[in-house]
């Protein structure tokens, strides 16, 4: 039960709250170190953002980038706000703990600043590894 209203606090609430949060936070090195990280594993290709909230910075910076981006979120409110900002991000409600894609799906999956969030964080990290290919 107390996993269920965790869950429902970040979709209902907390995600009302994060586009005012983001904007005080910037963008900072640690972020831009982050995605250079990011860029030395592969180049091109499809990458999953799981708590991607509301594309910034770093779905958004993957992008421009020329990646595939995929992103999820479990608050509808924040997906409904990527789609409308960057319609090119394949954006859609999920949860970390059961992503709904085959095994080896992406090439990058990440999380940044979000996995403190997850009730069970091992089953999704998990996932994250499952949706991964391993090549």
């Amino acid at each position: 039960m107390a996993v269920d209203r965790r869950k429902m606090y970040m979709k209902d609430i907390y995600s009302q709250n994060w586009p005012k949060q983001r904007k005080k936070y910037g963008i900072t090195d640690y972020d831009n170190l982050l995605l250079i990280e990011l860029t030395k594993i592969k180049q091109n290709g499809k990458i999953m953002e799981v708590g991607i909230g509301d594309g910034q910075p770093y779905a958004k910076d993957m992008l421009s980038r020329g990646y595939e981006v995929y992103g999820i979120d479990i608050a509808p409110f924040l997906i409904s706000k990527v789609q409308k900002t960057f319609p090119e991000i394949r954006a859609s409600v999920g949860d970390a703990e059961n992503l709904n894609f085959p095994n080896n799906y992406f090439d990058i999956t990440f999380c940044f600043r979000s996995s403190w969030y997850f009730p069970d964080i091992e089953k999704a990290i998990r996932e994250m590894v499952r949706v991964t290919n391993k090549r």
